[in-house]
């Protein structure tokens, strides 16, 4: 991919991307000069329906992830921390390759504190945000130039973020003033967080 990157970049007028890093990778690497950030985000009618979400009054601290159960997304971390903090609800929403792994993990270590949803359409996810005391995001450190859509959502809903990830996300994620950015992969660190949010 990146030798058919190198060779067709050349032949374009104008270059959109998502971020800063992507801006000074095409910048620098391939000496584009007619480049535009364009973020991600979400649509005026979703974003309108989010901050519009009333949260229920929940004796049971829950926290919630939405997204892809991927390699990047390394949710085991937040398995193993579920198993550490067993009087807090974790609810798992999505669906991905390591799906199958993580609920053999919980089902062999009989975490009860710990829901699959499987993939939901977008207009289900609002009853699971109203019951939600945190939000959860995570993305290996290989991946400093993504920047997780389902970020600008969780930003909306008015509840502690907490993310475990590096470079543009950290970045978006450090301005925010009821978000906390972690080292990814570290189930140690995110118990700690969940507990002082908590």
């Amino acid at each position: 991919l990146g030798l058919l990157m190198s060779f067709s970049m050349k032949y374009y007028d104008k270059v959109i991307v998502t971020n800063n890093y992507e801006y000074t990778l095409a910048k620098e690497k391939y000496s584009l000069k007619d480049i535009h950030i364009v973020p991600n985000g979400i649509s005026e009618e979703n974003y309108k329906k989010l901050v519009s979400i009333k949260h229920e009054e929940n004796s049971d601290f829950t926290v919630t992830y939405i997204g892809n159960l991927g390699l990047a997304q390394n949710i085991m971390t937040l398995i193993r921390a579920a198993e550490e903090l067993s009087d807090i609800e974790f609810i798992i929403i999505g669906d991905g390759i390591e799906a199958n792994t993580l609920k053999k993990y919980v089902d062999t270590h009989s975490l009860k504190n710990i829901t699959f949803t499987g993939k939901l359409a977008w207009d289900e996810l609002s009853s699971y945000y109203k019951k939600s005391s945190m939000l959860y995001a995570q993305l290996d450190q290989k991946f400093v130039s993504a920047m997780p859509s389902k970020l600008y959502e969780y930003t909306t809903i008015a509840l502690p973020i907490v993310y475990g990830g590096v470079g543009e996300a950290k970045l978006f994620i450090d301005k925010l003033e009821n978000a906390i950015c972690i080292e990814p992969n570290n189930k140690d660190l995110l118990v700690q967080t969940i507990k002082e949010i908590r």
